[in-house]
């Protein structure tokens, strides 16, 4: 929900939406990796 209504205002600009939407792909690659990491981080420790 919160990203969504975070993409809304930067429609208005075009070039702030592209680098929007690259900054946000950046930010969910990182996340996941982050994420992927941990849960390496807790299956390796559980074992």
């Amino acid at each position: 929900m919160s990203r969504h209504d975070q993409e809304e205002p930067s429609d208005s600009d075009d070039a702030g939406h592209e680098e929007n939407r690259s900054g946000n792909l950046l930010l969910i690659v990182s996340m996941l990796s982050a994420g992927l990491l941990v849960l390496l981080a807790l299956l390796y420790f559980a074992y």
